[in-house]
């Protein structure tokens, strides 16, 4: 923080004299502290996350924890990923102010076998928030993530059925040969 104050005066008391003038400044450094905080929660829409093609819905929450504004936050998840949307962002927030909450950014995702037949037990998924400190961005790059992880309702199964064949017909001596299908 830099401040100067200017002293002015005159050497007569009528102001008829020399003016004399006399600048004092000071820098006082600025403990800046930029941070986010960002929140993502995700919703199924059918309950449970149990079948291939069910949506979910992401709701992505940014929030200024530091004493700085931050500027131009993008927020990028790897879920919003699209062939429109090679890069995954889900919206950019112009600017926050220390202490406020971004408006919630959303998105849908349709959950795919692989996310099912994921052996840990959840959809986990991270977002990113990234900004600035300065508007034209050559300040410091401010950046946190948020994740959320919905558990995965795993309901492997399988139905195996066996069908036995007599080669001659009939099953009635020691040797006949039956063979078996298994599907």
């Amino acid at each position: 923080l830099d401040n100067t104050a200017t002293a002015e005066g005159n050497t007569k008391p009528d102001g008829t004299g020399d003016p004399v003038t006399d600048p004092g400044s000071d820098s006082i450094p600025v403990d800046a502290n930029p941070a986010l905080e960002t929140l993502k929660v995700g919703t199924v829409l059918e309950g449970a996350l149990d079948t291939v093609g069910e949506t979910v819905t992401y709701s992505i929450t940014v929030e200024n924890t530091g004493n700085v504004t931050v500027y131009n936050i993008e927020v990028t998840d790897p879920r919003a990923v699209t062939l429109a949307n090679p890069d995954g962002v889900v919206g950019t927030i112009t600017s926050l102010a220390p202490g406020a909450t971004s408006d919630p950014l959303t998105f849908n995702y349709t959950v795919t076998q692989a996310d099912l037949d994921d052996l840990d037990g959840s959809l986990d998924n991270t977002a990113t928030a990234e900004g600035n400190t300065k508007p034209d961005g050559t300040g410091e790059t401010v950046t946190d993530d948020g994740t959320d992880n919905i558990p995965v309702d795993v309901n492997p199964a399988l139905e195996t059925l066996k069908v036995g064949t007599v080669l001659d017909g009939s099953l009635n001596a020691v040797d006949d040969v039956v063979n078996y299908t298994v599907t």
